[in-house]
């Protein structure tokens, strides 16, 4: 699975557009294509759609920073648990891609 490549950026702050009837923003890709949208709750708070909408943008460099962090890997590799650091790590990776590991103690 290959996703949209980044930088991904939130629209502007002082406009808004209507999705289901709630205040949303839309996530650009990097040739200005629609990659996602971030949609307020019914209470309307446009700073909590914002804070979303700059997270879903950044989530490329995010991943793409995560899997330096973790290239070298985790010291105890038969194990996959949320109370470790590098496996949450790799936990969060997999989930991005839509995969699962071997082990997984945090599935769903």
């Amino acid at each position: 699975m290959k996703n949209t490549p980044g930088p991904w950026r939130a629209g502007r702050a002082d406009m808004s557009t209507i999705v289901d009837g709630v205040g949303s923003k839309w996530i650009y890709s990097a040739d200005d294509q629609y990659v996602a949208v971030a949609s307020g709750r019914i209470n309307g708070d446009w700073d909590e759609v914002m804070a979303n909408a700059y997270l879903i943008a950044a989530a490329p460099k995010l991943l793409s920073a995560l899997k330096g962090i973790v290239r070298t890997g985790c010291p105890i590799v038969t194990h996959h648990r949320p109370d470790c650091e590098w496996c949450a790590a790799l936990l969060a990776i997999a989930d991005a891609e839509g995969r699962s590991l071997k082990g997984d103690t945090n599935a769903d």
